[in-house]
């Protein structure tokens, strides 16, 4: 694979080539159309003004498209570094978010499990403590199953699998889980 020139050595070659090449064919043309020596002298003097100036021309055409070049690789490296910075910061959200969602059930699981420890628990507080012990324990698998879902759904793992369901069903079970864990 070719490597990438620098920009200071095509201007440089671009220069060396211009040169090099203006200076011979105008040599072969003066020589061939003017045989006056002093009319040569003169037109030598003119042939390097013209050369001075295509020459700024052409460097100032390549310095304005290296520029356009430059700006351009800039405003990417700066929008890649603010989509960096929002998915850094989108990250910590989730993380700061996953840490509660499965501290808060895992904090009930432990509080219920030293309440059973109680010689003194009557049936029915004990029934009512499995029962939230229950509650909370499903409601971590949901948070870890869903952070595996996550993953998976980025690692480009996952696997649409399309089912019926009824929507009601699903949207009264959501209502009554969310509602008593608020109220609880």
């Amino acid at each position: 694979m070719m490597k990438k020139l620098s920009f200071e050595l095509k201007i440089t070659l671009t220069y060396l080539l211009f040169g090099v090449c203006w200076i011979i064919l105008t040599d072969i043309m003066l020589g061939f159309f003017i045989k006056d020596i002093e009319r040569h002298a003169q037109f030598q003097s003119f042939k390097g003004i013209v050369f001075v100036v295509l020459s700024a021309v052409t460097i100032y055409l390549l310095s304005k498209n290296y520029a356009r070049q430059q700006l351009f690789i800039q405003k990417r490296l700066h929008e890649s570094k603010m989509k960096a910075e929002e998915s850094e910061k989108l990250k910590s959200a989730f993380l700061a978010n996953m840490s509660h969602e499965i501290r808060t059930p895992m904090n009930g699981i432990l509080g219920f499990v030293k309440l059973l420890d109680d010689p003194t628990l009557e049936n029915e507080q004990h029934s009512l403590y499995v029962s939230y012990i229950k509650k909370s324990s499903n409601r971590l698998l949901d948070t870890i199953n869903d952070i595996i879902e996550i993953s998976r759904i980025e690692s480009k793992q996952a696997k649409l699998q399309p089912s019926v369901f009824e929507l009601n069903e699903t949207i009264n079970y959501l209502y009554g889980f969310f509602n008593s864990t608020l109220t609880d």
